[in-house]
């Protein structure tokens, strides 16, 4: 007996953490972005609250940790890889992960950043307002 799927749900996809690491991350057209380099879980929440993409400049930019929520990728066509769901406009904009500094990646205020860019709402930040996320999510980290 398993899980049956409901008509009109989409069917879950679980992957093992360790399958995701290092998984190739395209644009919605299909171009190599870059590679998960860490899932991020709030074991307190019980969620993945943040993953980021080691960009290898593939972003416009040198190599750097670009960060987002985990409902910014999908399952690629080809099943082999995840596909960002960001528009091209925002890829520049979005929060980078800086890897020295861990205390940022636990901050809710870098979390707000990293939903805002990608057009998400915080699942931590529920009891704020959204003036109050789209403030904590101008404040700059770097």
């Amino acid at each position: 007996s398993g899980r049956h799927a409901v008509p009109g749900e989409i069917p879950a996809t679980v992957e093992r953490a360790d399958k995701l690491m290092g998984i190739r991350v395209n644009d919605e057209a299909g171009q190599h972005l870059g590679n998960v380099e860490h899932i991020l879980v709030d074991l307190n929440r019980q969620r993945v609250m943040h993953v980021t993409i080691s960009t290898a400049g593939k972003m416009g930019v040198n190599d750097v940790r670009a960060t987002v929520p985990p409902m910014a990728l999908r399952p690629g066509a080809d099943g082999e890889s995840l596909t960002l769901t960001v528009p091209k406009e925002n890829l520049a904009m979005i929060p980078r992960f800086n890897p020295i500094a861990w205390a940022d990646v636990r901050d809710e205020n870098f979390g707000a950043r990293v939903y805002h860019y990608n057009g998400a709402t915080p699942y931590f930040a529920s009891s704020l307002s959204a003036a109050e996320v789209s403030a904590l999510a101008r404040q700059e980290y770097y």
